[in-house]
């Protein structure tokens, strides 16, 4: 899943990095968080690690980013997760970004301006 949607209320978005194939004895991956429309830490917390795989088909190892519910009335925004350094050369990064959309909780009916 490479492009997900979630509210600002979740708490939570998780993508997950899925193998396809089997690599004998596994390998490791990086993943970092970046910026776009959504800028952390005010939208979400930013995170970087390393994910390790044990290198079966099918494979899905989940990265969870926190998501920050704040008062302001915004339109949807985005932050990317990117993986890089796989630690193997025996497969390759089909997919190297994914976008986690935040959508907007604060403007409910009601809210605007008026004489």
């Amino acid at each position: 899943n490479d492009n997900i949607t979630v509210d600002e209320a979740a708490g939570t978005a998780t993508v997950n990095v899925v193998l396809t194939g089997n690599v004998p004895g596994g390998f490791t991956l990086d993943f970092a968080s970046a910026d776009d429309s959504a800028i952390a830490p005010g939208d979400y917390v930013s995170d970087n690690g390393t994910l390790t795989f044990n290198g079966t088909d099918g494979e899905s190892v989940p990265v969870t980013f926190t998501i920050n519910d704040d008062s302001l009335i915004e339109p949807t925004e985005a932050f990317f997760v990117n993986l890089s350094n796989l630690s193997t050369t025996l497969i390759s990064i089909n997919d190297d970004q994914a976008t986690i959309n935040i959508t907007d909780n604060d403007a409910v009916a009601g809210t605007g301006i008026a004489f």
